[in-house]
């Protein structure tokens, strides 16, 4: 009988042994368990010697393998991912903008008109704070220049205005900097140029003497083929979900070189604009 019994205990104690999903973690450390499931990052069990306890989970990295009870091992080569929390933004992002505001080429007589700026993004951060931007853009800046003089003799005066208003289409690409705050609702700031490629630039041109138009012509104004000009943004970046965020900022564009050819000082004629700029855009890497 007392054999009896001392085998029927080997024979439990082999069976609880045999029953036991054994952890190895990469610190050494052995933990007798229950497997309850085994997810994409992380391994969720009981203790074997509280089964009725609480669930416990460890990330997949922290583990060298798993030994099941009938004997089959999963071993995980996972590395520990640099990325942290914090980290929302890095990796590519494809997007768009729209930047409605007011421009003109520079110059004494030259008025600020209703401009805009719209096209398609690129932006690749290579960190949370740092990246680059290109992509295309379509920018119409307004022409609005107007002249007037007075004439005064023999008993009469006469007044004369001489107004062109138009507008210049181009085709932008821009190479800027990228900084960010980092965070899911931080500031950002860009910076960089863009070569624009003029596609038209058509003007209407009002001749008019003591107010009465007198003669109205259309004509192309004489531009240069491609100028460069700095452009900044700053901003607001509000993270919506994952995948989209949100841009709201406040934009300067300068020409660095002139629009208008035919200026006579090389200070005018160049492509000036200040507006609000609205973008969208998709992180790629997920």
């Amino acid at each position: 009988m007392k054999r009896s019994l001392l085998l029927l205990l080997a024979f439990t104690s082999s069976f609880n042994l045999f029953s036991q999903d054994i952890i190895v973690k990469k610190d050494g450390e052995e933990i007798k368990s229950k497997i309850i499931e085994i997810g994409i990052d992380n391994v969720k069990f009981k203790k074997f010697d509280n089964l009725e306890g609480p669930d416990y989970v460890l990330p997949k990295y922290d583990i060298v393998f798993v030994k099941f009870a009938n004997g089959i091992k999963e071993v995980f080569n996972v590395e520990k991912s640099n990325k942290t929390s914090q980290e929302v933004r890095k990796g590519p992002h494809m997007g768009m903008h729209l930047t409605p505001g007011i421009g003109k080429l520079s110059g004494e007589s030259s008025k600020m008109g209703f401009s805009y700026n719209i096209g398609m993004d690129l932006n690749i951060y290579f960190n949370d704070h740092v990246g680059i931007k290109t992509g295309f853009n379509y920018q119409k800046i307004s022409l609005e220049y107007e002249t007037s003089n007075s004439y005064f003799g023999n008993g009469f005066s006469s007044s004369y205005n001489y107004t062109i208003s138009g507008k210049v289409n181009s085709f932008g690409i821009p190479f800027k900097l990228l900084v960010t705050s980092g965070k899911k609702v931080g500031v950002y700031f860009e910076m960089g140029v863009a070569a624009y490629f003029i596609l038209s630039a058509n003007t209407e041109s009002v001749y008019s003497y003591d107010g009465q138009p007198d003669n109205i012509q259309f004509s192309a104004l004489s531009t240069e083929p491609v100028y460069l000009a700095q452009e900044a943004v700053f901003g607001l970046n509000i993270m919506a979900t994952e995948n989209v965020s949100f841009n709201l900022g406040i934009s300067n564009h300068f020409g660095l070189t002139k629009v208008n050819r035919n200026s006579s000082s090389s200070d005018n004629g160049r492509a000036i604009a200040f507006a609000i700029q609205f973008g969208l855009l998709f992180n790629l890497a997920n």
